[in-house]
């Protein structure tokens, strides 16, 4: 595959690769979750400076979630709208598995975040590069209870910062991260491993959340008054 464009929209900061051959153009906003505005720019931009059309993609990648509702919305609808007008394969890859990429090998255990506000973390752990629990949503007293029966934990992800200086016994942790750049170099990469063993995602194939939008809070809240 020559030509692949990776997205990860995930949290504030959107990120777009395309390779191009051997060749990769990037682009990063750090927008506050105004990604509906730069999206399609950003993706025009990279395919001029390739010098290629956007028809001449022969793989798209994205992250599926957790994360923003609207930032995981906009990216995963852009991209099928591309892949169903040109027939392009499209694979989503789950936000944090590609978190848990971007900490390199690391042995022992990482513990990619996600800040999902509301004083809580999307977040999971993975033990010698296996994940050993289901994407969780976690308050600060469930991510020290769950951490304490670990001597060490990596912290990695764009939010990992925000969680760490939260934290009270610093010394059990640390932060860990590769930049943003590799971050969709390595999404790109599982895009592709992804894509060689599964195929192409199927077609109702929606965003990964683990909790309720505040639309559909709201929503139930109404049905039960």
């Amino acid at each position: 595959m020559n030509n692949i464009l990776a997205i990860d929209s995930a949290t504030q900061v959107l990120s777009i690769t395309l390779k191009h051959d051997i060749k990769y153009f990037y682009k990063e906003i750090e927008d506050g979750f105004n990604h509906s505005e730069n999206i399609l720019p950003s993706i025009s931009e990279l395919l001029n400076k390739a010098n290629i059309d956007v028809s001449l993609l022969d793989l798209l990648v994205c992250t599926r979630g957790p994360g923003s509702f609207t930032g995981l919305r906009i990216s995963m609808a852009t991209l099928k709208g591309f892949s169903t007008a040109l027939n392009i394969p499209l694979v989503s890859i789950p936000t944090l598995d590609l978190y848990a990429e971007n900490c390199g090998e690391k042995s022992g255990i990482v513990m990619p975040v996600i800040d999902a506000r509301k004083k809580s973390f999307y977040t999971a752990i993975y033990e010698n590069n296996s994940k050993i629990t289901k994407d969780l949503d976690l308050n600060m007293d469930q991510i020290i209870d769950i951490t304490n029966k670990f001597d060490k934990v990596i912290l990695t992800g764009n939010d990992a910062e925000i969680l760490y200086s939260k934290l009270n016994n610093k010394d059990k942790f640390d932060v860990v991260n590769g930049n943003n750049l590799s971050l969709t170099h390595n999404l790109i990469d599982l895009g592709i491993l992804m894509y060689n063993k599964y195929g192409s995602d199927s077609k109702d194939q929606g965003p990964l959340y683990i909790r309720k939008s505040e639309a559909e809070i709201l929503m139930d809240k109404k049905k039960s008054e």
